[in-house]
């Protein structure tokens, strides 16, 4: 794998936390290159200071921020998880990273709290597939709260190939869910991803 993106969602609060991410996927992801994409919240510029003090020093690491101020979440009416739409930034990443996505071939979403212990380019092996997740182990009967969808994903590590996601209107998908929605979202962005693309998911070991 000559270059793997990746993106963060992180609001002021879990700065540090996403820098250990960010090194542990430096240190033992076995990647040539990593082009970081960070969706930020509250951040000062002092906070954005940090982020680059601590990962421009790697050669091989690109950085870029994106704010997500610039791009109104909050139309889609989904709601907030512990009082911020960072969380939910993950579902809209082909509006607000924009541009950057063209020419892009695979994105990996990480939450701020995943730790990389292992060589990722065996990731290669599932380039093919729109997203691809983890299952989680969830009781049959919130699969039935959430309409009776076939299988329930943890969206805490997210796999795209991203020209596929864009030609299939994934974002749309979802979009057109949180429009109609009548269910409860618990976990807003996780519940919304599995409702609307129940079926689509491939899964990760």
């Amino acid at each position: 794998m000559e270059k793997l993106d990746v993106l963060y969602t992180v609001n002021d609060k879990y700065i540090d936390i996403m820098l250990a991410s960010a090194l542990s996927l430096i240190m033992n992801g076995n990647l040539n290159g990593i082009r970081l994409h960070i969706i930020t919240s509250n951040f000062s510029l002092d906070d954005y200071e940090k982020v680059e003090d601590v990962l421009c020093k790697y050669p091989n690491v690109e950085l870029y921020f994106y704010d997500i101020a610039t791009f109104d979440i909050e139309k889609y009416g989904i709601p907030d998880w512990r009082g911020t739409q960072i969380a939910n930034a993950r579902l809209f990443y082909q509006d607000i990273l924009g541009p950057s996505v063209n020419g892009m071939d695979n994105l990996l979403y990480l939450d701020s709290d995943t730790i990389v212990v292992s060589d990722l380019n065996n990731l290669e092996q599932f380039n093919g597939s729109s997203i691809s997740a983890v299952k989680d182990g969830c009781f049959k009967n919130y699969l039935t709260k959430m309409g009776g969808i076939s299988n329930y994903f943890n969206s805490g590590v997210l796999y795209f190939n991203v020209s596929n996601w864009t030609e299939k209107g994934y974002q749309n998908r979802i979009v057109h869910f949180l429009e109609n929605c009548k269910l409860p979202l618990t976990y807003p962005d996780q519940d919304a991803l599995n409702c609307a693309l129940d079926g689509s998911i491939n899964s990760l070991p």
